[in-house]
């Protein structure tokens, strides 16, 4: 397992109170509605960030992104290291 660059679908980014249990609850709602896609907490000042995918190309990220478009429109597509299995 390693890290390379790639792209991910950000679903939320969040600052302020309760702002790590928010972020940490839309993930856990985002894993029920979408099992098959890895979700991502990570913390850049000052926001956490909920971050959806492994997409190796643009194009596998835009797929996705029109998939849950309906239940999250603000998604957008960032380019970020993914998580790589051989």
């Amino acid at each position: 397992i390693g890290e390379v660059n790639g792209y991910r679908i950000q679903i939320l980014a969040i600052t302020g109170a309760n702002s790590r249990t928010t972020a940490e609850n839309e993930r856990s709602v985002f894993a029920a509605r979408y099992p098959e896609t890895p979700s991502f907490l990570s913390y850049a000042e000052p926001y956490f960030r909920v971050r959806v995918g492994n997409f190796a190309t643009r194009l596998e990220a835009y797929k996705t992104l029109l998939d849950i478009q309906e239940n999250y429109p603000n998604a957008y597509i960032v380019p970020d290291k993914i998580t790589y299995i051989e």
